[in-house]
């Protein structure tokens, strides 16, 4: 999880520049409705709305919520982890689902918290051992 907001955050620093907002718009609209969903269209559009997020786009990960039936756990913790502490808007309701589903989850499920706090404390290389 530590590589990932990693990579999130060195990707929005790098890219989340209003110059390039309309850009950002049109990629990620071109990921999020291409018709096989992939788990690496997944992590594209994380990172893509990460940028998206900096140059003061409101979607937030809205898109990936949107059209990914099946995202991988781990990026659901960390959109969850991302945007747990933003003021969300209306708009924002998927977010807002989303964000709820996996705060309920994580607290009515003994292992599924456990494996949460591992992902923020521990490697990867740690959790699979």
């Amino acid at each position: 999880m530590m590589f990932l907001m990693f990579m999130q955050y060195a990707f929005a620093s790098r890219y989340g520049y209003k110059f390039l907002k309309i850009s950002l718009e049109l990629v990620i609209e071109e990921i999020a409705t291409a018709p096989k969903q992939t788990e690496e269209g997944a992590y594209a559009l994380f990172l893509l709305s990460s940028a998206l997020d900096k140059t003061g786009g409101s979607e937030h990960y809205s898109r990936l919520l949107e059209h990914y039936d099946n995202i991988p756990l781990y990026l659901q913790f960390a959109i969850h982890a991302s945007t747990a502490n933003k003021t969300l808007t209306k708009k924002d309701h998927l977010l807002k689902k989303h964000n709820a589903r996996i705060a309920k989850e994580v607290k009515k499920t003994k292992g599924l918290r456990a494996y949460y706090v591992d992902c923020f404390k521990k490697s990867l290389k740690q959790i699979k051992n």
